[in-house]
């Protein structure tokens, strides 16, 4: 198995958001978001979440008027019923288990700003494991953000690693008290 474990290059967008730079990290690729622009006709909503497909990418706004309006699910809710993540975050150590819902609100709030311009970019589910917490994510990229986020607001150790082969990106963030 392929494995790279890349320290991320990043830039800040002019709302101050960290953004990945696609030249310093590897392509996966993601079955439920191929050849989106050739699948999907303009106005075609999601009756799961109730995205709308405009202009060659799925946004929250309103199907367009007057259209005709095609429902189909979205490659984000796929994703969550095949159960097959883009990234996998997993939190550990002491501090963890003193500060677990701070850093679990952290994460939400992150996959929330996210979600509000890619609303394909979603926390599929989150499993504590009792010492570990695991964080399953449609995509790399919002894996990777979480995980940035914790180490700026909570300091400690965050390791990513992208695997080619298996088309998943792995995140591991720990801290000890």
């Amino acid at each position: 198995m392929k494995q790279k474990s890349l320290k991320q290059k990043s830039s800040k967008e002019k709302s101050g958001r960290e953004i990945l730079r696609k030249d310093t990290q590897p392509r996966l690729q993601n079955p439920y978001q191929a050849r989106e622009r050739e699948k999907y006709p303009d106005g075609t909503d999601c009756p799961e979440c109730g995205a709308v497909f405009v202009k060659g990418k799925w946004t929250w706004t309103k199907p367009p008027a007057g259209g005709k309006v095609l429902s189909e699910v979205c490659p984000a809710c796929l994703q969550i019923k095949a159960d097959y993540a883009g990234g996998i975050l997993t939190l550990s150590g002491s501090f963890l288990a003193a500060h677990r819902d701070d850093i679990l609100n952290r994460v939400r709030n992150v996959e929330s700003e996210e979600k509000k311009d890619h609303p394909m970019q979603r926390i599929m589910k989150i499993v504590d494991k009792g010492e570990e917490i695991e964080i399953r994510a449609t995509s790399e990229h919002l894996m990777a953000r979480m995980g940035k986020a914790l180490e700026s607001d909570f300091n400690g150790e965050l390791e990513l690693t992208f695997s080619e082969d298996e088309n998943l990106a792995r995140a591991h963030w720990r801290r000890n008290s």
